[in-house]
């Protein structure tokens, strides 16, 4: 009995053992963490619908990114890629910019990252958001972040549709209220708002005065 039960526990501590080392060489160790959100990547390839938490499933975005070019961030610079998908009826727009050794910086309006996926010429790269304590998220920088980095051959990416929410600021007058387009998704619609705000139902929420 006694012998049984040495047995049990030593296949236990082996099996502990076995999991530990896999998910060690899951990650790589040389490559930094991202900046600002402080992610590292795990080794791994996003192939398909079926490895997205959440989201959309986009395949090939920026092929051939860093290949023979020089810098483009920050982004919205001069020869930055971007490239619009309509997911969901909403139109996500992912930014995406490259230093001159192959880190990447990305920036997604009308959605968020769950997970992006960076293909180089020497390692398959996983960014997990959705696991991590920031969640997703809208941007990031210093992907593929390396000493003598490769370069990036594609991106792939697991991206939620975010409605774009909009607030009110009263300056006087009706005549002079406005609407204000904030951050994607980043602030709440007033409590007894349901849908998109109008003319007509913000001046019956906060009639003027």
């Amino acid at each position: 009995m006694n012998n049984r039960i040495v047995a049990l526990a030593g296949a236990v501590v082996l099996s502990l053992l076995t999991s530990v080392t896999l998910g060690a060489e899951r990650l790589i160790g040389d490559y930094r963490a991202t900046d600002p959100v402080g992610l590292k990547p795990i080794k791994g390839e996003l192939k398909n619908q079926n490895a997205c938490p959440k989201g959309k499933f986009l395949k090939n975005v920026g092929p051939s990114l860093t290949n023979g070019s020089g810098g483009t961030c920050p982004i919205g610079s001069p020869g930055g890629f971007s490239e619009t998908f309509i997911i969901d009826g909403t139109e996500v727009t992912i930014f995406l910019c490259w230093r001159t050794d192959n880190s990447v910086d990305f920036k997604v309006e009308g959605g968020r990252a769950h997970l992006v996926g960076v293909t180089s010429n020497t390692n398959d790269l996983l960014y997990p958001y959705a696991n991590f304590t920031s969640g997703p998220v809208f941007s990031d920088g210093r992907l593929n972040d390396i000493s003598e980095a490769a370069d990036v051959n594609h991106t792939d990416w697991c991206v939620e549709p975010v409605e774009p929410r909009m607030s009110i600021t009263r300056t006087g007058a009706w005549s002079r209220w406005k609407l204000t387009r904030l951050r994607w998704g980043r602030y709440p619609l007033p409590r007894h708002w349901t849908g998109r705000p109008s003319r007509a139902r913000a001046q019956s929420a906060f009639p003027p005065q």
